[in-house]
């Protein structure tokens, strides 16, 4: 609703009058825009809406616990937070989102001496999803308990970074640390 040709608000009472009279609303052109996420349940995509035509919709993509956004679909692209689109005829926007590795490492052996000790630490991708290229750039152990080390198990970085290789989801990989 943009008037009355008489003037007044949206809503009002109309006395019939007992001549011919014309009386005219004027509506603005609003243009609807829809929004979806995919996957499902990766997220949610704020801004679906009407908006007045010509107007400028703002929209927001919020990832659920897990994921990320990667990017818009349909009337808009890129990845720009927030994005934006002009409202000139109807319109519909998708948020792609991608779900996050989870990885955990623990040590899962020690053997050796105390002096050559060799730890085995296991990472495990916990996550819905695989991780690619997962490797490790730097690490820190620091014994809590058990027989005191005499050169201790500290490394603050490894050679090479070790590269894990794919994690599929629920994998794990073992890596010996001396």
């Amino acid at each position: 609703f943009a008037s009355w040709s008489q003037g007044g608000p949206a809503v009002q009472s109309l006395v019939v009058p007992t001549s011919n009279t014309t009386y005219t609303i004027q509506y603005n052109t609003e243009y609807q825009l829809t929004t979806a996420v995919s996957p499902a349940g990766s997220g949610s995509l704020l801004g679906g809406n009407y908006y007045l035509a010509g107007s400028t919709a703002g929209i927001t993509p919020l990832a659920n616990p897990g994921y990320a956004f990667v990017n818009y679909a349909g009337d808009l692209s890129g990845a720009t937070i927030p994005g934006s689109v002009v409202m000139n005829s109807p319109k519909s926007v998708n948020a792609n989102f991608a779900g996050i590795p989870s990885l955990t490492i623990a040590r899962t052996a020690a053997t050796g001496l105390p002096a050559s000790r060799i730890w085995t630490l296991t990472v495990t991708n916990s996550a819905t999803v695989g991780a690619a290229n997962a490797h490790i750039a730097s690490l820190a152990l620091t014994q809590t308990a058990g027989e005191t080390c005499t050169s201790p198990p500290v490394v603050s970085s490894l050679p090479g970074s070790p590269n894990l290789g794919s994690l599929a989801a629920g994998g794990s990989a073992e890596l010996p640390v001396t």
